[in-house]
């Protein structure tokens, strides 16, 4: 389905391009908020939805009418 290399290619490009240091003031508001956050959980759920993009993603981009071109200029 997928090779190792398309794989790691995606990896090394999800690295760079995720904004480590941005969410950190959300992420303190919602300690402040809900209490403790459950780093497992969150982990989890940050994998599932990579994955479900990741295999449903272009189909979600043709059903908003939106090229994969334009999405990537987009950012």
């Amino acid at each position: 389905m997928f090779s190792i290399d398309q794989i790691v290619t995606v990896s090394f490009t999800l690295f760079a391009v995720i904004d480590i240091l941005g969410p950190i003031p959300v992420l303190l508001s919602l300690k402040e908020k809900i209490g403790e956050i459950n780093a497992v959980k969150a982990t989890l759920a940050s994998g599932v939805l990579m994955v479900a993009f990741l295999l449903g993603g272009k189909a979600f981009l043709n059903l908003m009418s939106v090229d994969l071109q334009s999405f990537a200029v987009a950012g």
